[in-house]
């Protein structure tokens, strides 16, 4: 628990829509469209990075309201193996003009996924280091 006001917290997840499966793009469009709605009623801002079966994203935004929606993420049946790589409190947002940033196809991600397989022995560490590798790479 954080004495911040604010918050950012970055996990990962495997997903259980399938690249490939029927439906893929129209799910993955809605999620995204559901991501968008909810983060503005919430005054939740942030980023997701969506790959070949796995999500990356950022939630920040007042301590409460981010921790109530990944709570929903949590028990959402369309991600599985959720893992926090980090929550941290923070006097700005990253992603200030986003209420949920998209960073994917035809964007390079490789930097992004370098970050998150590298070792780090502090979880604020990695935190800032995906920050710095998805900030610029967000389709605007």
């Amino acid at each position: 628990m954080h004495n911040s006001v604010a918050i950012s917290i970055v996990y990962q997840s495997s997903s259980r829509i399938l690249p490939g499966s029927n439906g893929y793009y129209a799910a993955m469009a809605g999620l995204l469209v559901q991501c968008f709605d909810n983060n503005m009623l919430s005054g939740i801002t942030g980023a997701v990075v969506l790959t070949a079966g796995r999500f990356v994203q950022v939630l920040e935004g007042p301590r409460e309201a981010v921790q109530a929606t990944f709570a929903r993420i949590v028990v959402d049946p369309r991600h599985h193996g959720i893992e926090v790589l980090s929550e941290i409190g923070i006097d700005h947002r990253h992603f200030a003009e986003w209420s949920m940033a998209f960073i994917g196809p035809p964007t390079d991600i490789r930097s992004i996924l370098e970050v998150l397989d590298r070792p780090y022995t502090e979880p604020a560490e990695r935190h800032h280091a995906l920050i710095a590798a998805m900030v610029p790479r967000v389709n605007l």
